[in-house]
């Protein structure tokens, strides 16, 4: 596993490098920061411009080395979905040019890369590629991956009602298996499970740079049935399998005992709202715009996120100490 760590850290750090060498001096200045700009921990899934560099402003020789860059960090699940998402704006801008609406925003041009800190070397860098309902952000120690999170995916629609599209569901699984998993408890099991009646309205942690939620509520996995949790670790691996290998198996690996939270409806078509929670892990789902048609997921690391607490381990261990005595 290590070595295969290696491998894919390496094919990221080249991927990158080759990527920012091949831009010219403008476009190179638009997608690099500092490590330590403030930008870095800026991450939002609402639409509009960011700083960095503009998915449509990319040559297609240039895209094509994106996408590389992309391939290096998700499988081809979770490079299947982030394209997903950006083509559908283009659904959700004609169903609101339908409906009267301005949907000059829904551009799937407005997808950017950042990339923070000097890819090539042994110093921390970063990088992120985002827009409307995509957020995915790598954190680097060299070509050691720190963190990849948040990690942040949405639909709107979540099911498309009409059109050449009509019924495509992009996070499907996100869904299904939650329900399916709500569905299977007993009486005693919803009720723990059932932390409100009513959904909130977008995920909790929003865009928070560090995570506060506290106590872990809802249903403990140790109270499920073994085909309980065997439903429970296939939602988390809709999540985690966006990922490239070896680092999805690492994630899954790392997730340990959770809880399971549910607010809302039970009935398909009900606003609803769920939480994963562990030690490391937090998944937040929500259904309950346009209708309970459009949805917000992330995946974050409780005290990682960003690469936070292993940058800082890495720094106290190997720059805080004091010189050698004698």
């Amino acid at each position: 596993m290590r070595r295969s760590r290696e491998l894919a850290g390496s094919n990221m750090v080249e991927t990158c490098a080759a990527f920012l060498d091949h831009l010219g001096g403008p476009s190179r200045d638009a997608a690099l920061f500092a490590f330590d700009d403030a930008e870095r921990l800026n991450w939002t899934y609402l639409p509009g411009p960011r700083r960095g560099l503009p998915l449509g402003s990319l040559t297609s020789e240039d895209r094509g080395r994106l996408q590389q860059l992309l391939r290096s960090g998700l499988s081809e699940h979770g490079e299947t979905t982030a394209t997903a998402i950006i083509e559908h704006e283009l659904i959700l801008g004609a169903l609101e040019s339908k409906q009267g609406l301005d949907a000059s925003g829904r551009d799937p041009a407005l997808y950017f890369l950042s990339v923070f800190g000097e890819p090539q070397g042994a110093t921390e860098w970063a990088w992120r590629f985002e827009g409307h309902h995509l957020s995915l952000n790598f954190t680097l120690l060299g070509d050691t991956l720190m963190a990849s999170t948040p990690s942040f995916v949405g639909a709107n629609p979540a099911r498309v009602p009409y059109g050449t599209h009509e019924g495509l569901r992009i996070l499907a699984p996100l869904e299904d298996l939650a329900c399916a998993l709500m569905s299977s408890f007993s009486e005693g099991q919803g009720r723990r499970a059932l932390v409100a009646d009513t959904a909130p309205r977008d995920i909790i942690t929003s865009t928070q740079r560090r995570i506060s939620l506290g106590r872990a509520e809802g249903l403990p996995s140790s109270a499920m049935s073994s085909e309980q949790r065997a439903l429970l670790e296939a939602l988390i691996d809709a999540y985690a399998q966006r990922l490239a290998e070896p680092w999805r198996a690492e994630t899954q690996d790392a997730v340990g005992p959770v809880h399971f939270a549910w607010a809302g409806g039970s009935v398909k078509g009900e606003p609803h709202y769920y939480r994963i929670q562990g030690e490391s892990i937090l998944i937040e789902y929500d259904n309950v715009q346009n209708g309970a048609n459009h949805i917000h997921s992330v995946w974050r690391d409780v005290s990682g996120d960003f690469g936070a607490d292993p940058l800082k381990q890495h720094h106290e261990m190997h720059h805080l100490a004091g010189p050698p005595s004698g």
